[in-house]
């Protein structure tokens, strides 16, 4: 029998889904061990990831584990391997990636913005490839004034989407809806989209 489970890292969280009990869980991880989807301290975070396993009894004897994790943009092959060899330490099975723009219903002249509390991927179609910018809170430009320069640099873009874990998400909608040209759309579970989408697509 399989043990199937989605995590996804974002902000400083744990976001997690559990197939066999059909539960969504969150770990809040103390701050500095993740930045921008990506494991910045890895003996912090497999402490911290030890403690979640045990707290919420995901890992299953004598069923067989396997953890899908769904990965940013801005991961390269390094990262992958460096995620690889921090779940070597733990009774996991098979470990599977997919990456968050698979999930994305990724049309031409569309703008998926994911916005979490500190950063965005915002990602469009060129040429049938991905092309993804990368925003965070550090940078002199706040959001609005950050999509409204990609919006000029890619003129072709008619409708925006939002996802992500922002509580803001709606009023950043309203905004763009009357700076922009253009038809802003947000989902409403827009926290869990992407988990949502991985579980009726490949979980199911």
């Amino acid at each position: 029998m399989k043990n199937q489970i989605i995590l996804y890292l974002v902000d400083d969280r744990i976001n997690s889904y559990q197939q066999k009990e059909k539960k969504l869980l969150e770990y809040q991880l103390p701050k500095k061990i993740i930045k921008n989807g990506k494991i910045t301290h890895h003996p912090k975070f497999i402490k911290e990831f030890n403690k979640f396993l045990k707290q919420n009894k995901i890992i299953h004897k004598f069923q067989r584990n396997i953890i899908w994790c769904i990965i940013p943009p801005n991961f390269e092959q390094t990262d992958v391997e460096l995620m690889r060899n921090i779940f070597e330490d733990f009774p996991i099975d098979d470990i599977k990636f997919i990456k968050e723009t698979n999930l994305y219903q990724l049309k031409k002249r569309t703008l998926w913005i994911n916005k979490n509390e500190t950063y965005a991927f915002l990602t469009i179609l060129k040429k049938n490839q991905f092309e993804t910018y990368l925003w965070d809170q550090t940078y002199l430009l706040n959001i609005i004034e950050y999509i409204n320069k990609i919006l000029a640099m890619n003129k072709s873009i008619k409708r925006i989407i939002l996802i992500g874990t922002d509580p803001n998400i709606p009023a950043y909608v309203c905004q763009l809806q009357k700076q922009t040209n253009k038809i802003v759309l947000y989902y409403e579970d827009h926290k869990n989209y992407l988990i949502n989408k991985l579980i009726r697509h490949n979980l199911s």
